[in-house]
Formats: C-alpha cells, structure tokens, sequence
C-alpha cells in the first residue's frame, strides 16, 4: 500500500504513541540503532554517488554525515552503559522514524 499524507499522519502518531510507551533502556537502544542505520544508509549513498559524480565534495559529504552519525551512536552507547552497565542494548522492533 502506498503511504499518502492522509494515512502518514495516523501512522506517525501511532509510532510516537509507541515510542512514549518505551522504557529508559529500550528508548536509548531504539535511538543507537537509527543512528547505525542512518551512517549505514549514508555510506551506502557516498559509495553510490562517487561512482556517478565528477565532483569529490559531494560524496564526502555523505561520508561526513555516515562520521556524524556514528559519533552519535558512540556517545549514546557510553551513555547506555554508564546507566545500564553491562547490559545489552535492547532489540526494539519499530520502524526508523
């Protein structure tokens, strides 16, 4: 089914409601996880790009947003394991905001 404007609202709202319903453990989790997926998704576009574009800067500039994001999810994982010690990081199965 395709996502329209009508139908991306209610599911947004649905999303937050869920999120709101998280624990301390499980936000954070959620939250390493989306920046991982965002520096992976980053890298992937670098690669792509530098096959297709004569300019360098453009590439490196999904390269400086995958660095971005990684540095995120490392501050958050300390963050995690200063609170939670040595627990894993919680599988949390919602989508990517």
């Amino acid at each position: 089914m395709e996502k329209t404007d009508d139908n991306l609202i209610p599911e947004l709202r649905d999303l937050l409601g869920k999120l709101m319903r998280l624990d301390e453990k499980e936000l954070i989790s959620y939250w390493i996880e989306g920046e991982l997926e965002e520096a992976e998704m980053y890298s992937e576009l670098a690669r792509t790009i530098r096959d297709i574009v004569w300019d360098d800067r453009i590439p490196k500039v999904f390269e400086e947003l995958a660095n971005q994001r990684l540095q995120h999810s490392e501050i958050l994982l300390k963050t995690y394991k200063s609170l939670f010690r040595e627990e894993p990081t919680k599988n949390v199965d919602l989508p990517p905001m």
